[in-house]
């Protein structure tokens, strides 16, 4: 009888004030087929009453709840970190999904592959947007600009206090990609499952790094912070970089020859692009009153 007890996996909860989500998240975890899970939620300062009333029902039900000072993702990712004692961690938000094989595969590559420094797996999205995730694959130059590998993979908690984790400085997002090429720059290297096991939820109150992706100077000022502390990477692989970005350019520059004659007729001739519209519009009317025809309500 083989009774070798497996490595403990730390799954690190991270919630704000959505005592709608929370709930559904843990389920997914509690589902996983993997034995050896030990469950931190880490709160980062709710002050919603019903979310404070549903921290207090997880304590009670045995979860370790961690109610930290109001800090930012990366505090409360540290706050959580501090707080595990697994081989492996993997970090969820409380509006996402896995799936019940996710950790288990995850951790059978860790453990048959020293050199597999992080594993992930396909992803959807779900919510107000559904479908496939359709994520790049991994390249060195692609990741360097950006981000391919998303916050919810398996990592070596020895690795995570070699690198010194996420950067507490990144309060507006990009603290997980930064923590990926910390990951490569010590030399592990990620594997993707062909499985779909991650979920990613699409909504109003969607993760702090879309909202900071709309305004350019906060993006500017996080990939720079992101360049700054991982130099050697940068370094290491210029090429690569150099490469990704050339690419980009000349994909612009396609783009800008071919769409320019339009573009001159936009700006050129606007009360024919408005005399367009407006035919554009009777068309489709005519087009709805056709007999048989259902409107939409």
């Amino acid at each position: 009888m083989n009774d070798v007890r497996k490595p403990l996996v730390s799954l690190i909860l991270l919630t704000y004030d959505r005592a709608d989500f929370v709930e559904e998240a843990l389920e997914s975890v509690v589902a996983q087929t993997y034995p050896e899970i030990e469950i931190i939620v880490s709160d980062d300062g709710s002050t919603d009453p019903t979310m404070v009333q549903l921290l207090d029902r997880l304590e009670e039900r045995g979860l370790l709840v961690l109610r930290n000072p109001h800090g930012g993702m990366p505090s409360s990712v540290h706050h959580g970190m501090a707080a595990a004692r697994g081989v492996y961690a993997m970090i969820l938000g409380d509006d996402d999904l896995i799936d019940p094989p996710y950790i288990t595969e995850a951790v059978d590559v860790m453990e048959s592959n020293p050199q597999a420094g992080f594993v992930y797996c396909r992803a959807t999205l779900f919510g107000s947007v559904n479908g496939p995730w359709g994520l790049p694959d991994f390249d060195i130059g692609g990741i360097l600009l950006n981000n391919q590998i998303f916050t919810t993979h398996l990592f070596r908690r020895e690795d995570w206090r070699t690198t010194g984790g996420y950067d507490l400085s990144m309060v507006t997002g990009r603290e997980d990609h930064d923590f990926v090429l910390k990951l490569l720059g010590i030399g592990r290297r990620p594997v993707r499952l062909e499985g779909t096991y991650f979920h990613y939820r699409q909504h109003e109150r969607n993760s702090l790094n879309a909202s900071a992706a709309r305004t350019r100077e906060t993006l500017v000022a996080n990939h720079a912070r992101i360049f700054r502390n991982n130099i050697d990477l940068y370094q290491d692989h210029a090429e690569e970089f150099w490469r990704e970005i050339f690419g980009l350019i000349d994909e612009a520059t396609d783009l800008r020859h071919r769409y320019a004659p339009l573009e001159r007729l936009r700006t050129g001739h606007p009360r024919l692009v408005g005399a367009a519209k407006r035919l554009l519009g009777l068309a489709r009317g005519v087009a709805d009153a056709r007999p048989g025809r259902r409107r939409p309500r």
